[in-house]
């Protein structure tokens, strides 16, 4: 077995055959932060050409946060390069490259996260559960999923388009359920994504964004059994929702709180989706360990 060494703070996956952030390749995710009040918005990320970093070419990957005020906070330049089955990021913290990913891990290897520049653990025990290969936009691509140990849950990571979470996702044991970061596209000259049906660069409305008076999710994280409850007069649509956006479970026209079985569903991070008879909703994460 396999000890592969990686930076905390930003994983994407590729393999040897498909080229990691191709010059024009782009990522786009959503971010939804329920206690600011421009917590509607989205990431982007960018493959914009080549730069020497102490003696590397790398390729630069330029990236913004744009919140529901149209305010542009633009984040520091991100480099990587490749080397065989190896990708290696720069930290600015560390003042030297890390490995990102060694994309020959197989089943049974273990991935020790180490901390770069967030530290709030020493570091994160992922082990690769599964590989497979899926067929997206015609190409096929791999598939990690991982074992993250004492957080109890699982993580999925495909090639070239990295996590579900973010360009710079963090450890399940670490996530913050007020702040949902979710992929909405990415693209590049190979294949074309879009998990969304609004535009990739859209922001949200506030008149969209549901608020439901002392809505009430619990427990969570959960094992089994997930109750929903609400405050108001109001007919709800409730459904659990995979990361790839998949419809896993639906209950129409609620009028009280409501059950949802997950003794069913794998280990993971879920949403569940409230949207009243206006058409109007909200989205919470969950953790089904």
């Amino acid at each position: 077995m396999r000890l592969i060494l990686l930076l905390l703070f930003i994983q994407s996956f590729v393999s040897a055959q498909s080229e990691f952030a191709p010059i024009g390749a782009e990522w786009y995710y959503q971010y939804q932060d329920y206690i600011s009040p421009y917590g509607l918005g989205y990431f982007k990320y960018e493959c914009v050409g080549d730069s020497l970093v102490k003696g590397q070419v790398c390729r630069q990957i330029e990236n913004m946060r744009v919140q529901s005020d149209s305010t542009v906070l633009p984040g520091a330049p991100i480099f990587v390069f490749e080397r065989n089955d190896t990708v290696f990021r720069y930290s600015y913290e560390l003042e030297d490259f890390h490995i990102l990913m060694d994309y020959s891990a197989e089943v049974g290897d273990t991935l020790l996260i180490q901390p770069g520049y967030i530290n709030i653990h020493k570091d994160s025990i992922f082990v690769v559960e599964e590989l497979t290969t899926e067929i997206i936009d015609g190409v096929p691509l791999k598939k990690w999923r991982l074992n993250t140990g004492i957080c109890g849950v699982y993580q999925d990571y495909y090639e070239k388009i990295g996590s579900p979470f973010g360009f710079d996702p963090t450890a399940y044991c670490i996530i913050i359920v007020d702040i949902d970061i979710k992929i909405r596209c990415y693209s590049d000259s190979e294949i074309s994504i879009q998990i969304i049906d609004s535009p990739c660069d859209g922001i949200l409305s506030n008149v969209e964004e549901l608020s439901v008076d002392k809505l009430e999710i619990y427990p969570n994280p959960t094992d089994s059994y997930l109750s929903v409850n609400w405050n108001t007069t109001l007919k709800y649509d409730i459904e659990l929702i995979g990361l790839q956006g998949e419809v896993l479970s639906l209950i129409t026209a609620a009028e009280s709180g409501v059950t949802l079985d997950l003794e069913d569903f794998r280990a993971g991070i879920y949403l569940v989706k409230i949207t009243d008879e206006f058409g109007r909703f909200t989205q919470r994460k969950i953790i089904n360990q």
